[in-house]
């Protein structure tokens, strides 16, 4: 947290807005790992006014995400969903498809806590289906818990374990021992 405040403190003195607003964006996701979802929602709010006025469109779209994640966490589905529907729609202009398929998964979530599985699961094979594409592991394996999680909820238990099953293996021919813990993590 320190050091994020420094960094800002020193792109500020700086005059470098850019720098200012992707220490911004660093310091939300400090404040959200930390349970402090004000300073998360103001950190990115300040940012996403930044890349604005910038018109710089990935982080732009970036920090969206980011809020939406903010949204979520305080149970404010309706918000976190327009700030990750802003946000995907951003991606697509730019053709970016990592982003779009990291924003899809967000979207699926937020579906996934107002109960729309069918919504949920078209975001989640959406995501899945970029991953492949893009041969991500990562975002594959990613893409593939959340999926999981949909079918887990719709009562469809062997679907279910087949993604949480594909995802794990993912994880361990990756040697991420973080990644094979959220498999079966947070709900």
């Amino acid at each position: 947290m320190a050091s994020c405040k420094e960094s800002l403190s020193i792109w500020r003195d700086l005059g470098k807005r850019s720098g200012e607003a992707k220490t911004l964006t660093e310091l939300g996701k400090v404040y959200r790992d930390e349970g402090r979802s004000a300073g998360a929602m103001a950190s990115c709010k300040e940012s996403l006014s930044i890349w604005r006025d910038l018109g710089k469109r990935s982080g732009e779209a970036k920090t969206l995400t980011d809020l939406g994640k903010v949204y979520r966490d305080e149970g404010r589905s309706a918000e976190a969903m327009a700030c990750c529907q802003e946000s995907l729609s951003v991606w697509r202009d730019l053709r970016d498809r990592r982003g779009e398929a990291k924003t899809l998964t967000e979207i699926g979530k937020a579906y996934r806590d107002e109960g729309r599985s069918a919504e949920a699961m078209a975001c989640c094979k959406e995501s899945l289906s970029i991953w492949r594409d893009l041969r991500d592991r990562r975002g594959e394996a990613k893409a593939l818990t959340e999926l999981g999680k949909v079918y887990r909820d719709e009562g469809r238990s062997a679907e279910a374990l087949a993604c949480c099953h594909e995802s794990l293996s993912i994880w361990r021919d990756l040697g991420d021992r973080r990644g094979e813990a959220t498999v079966f993590g947070k709900r």
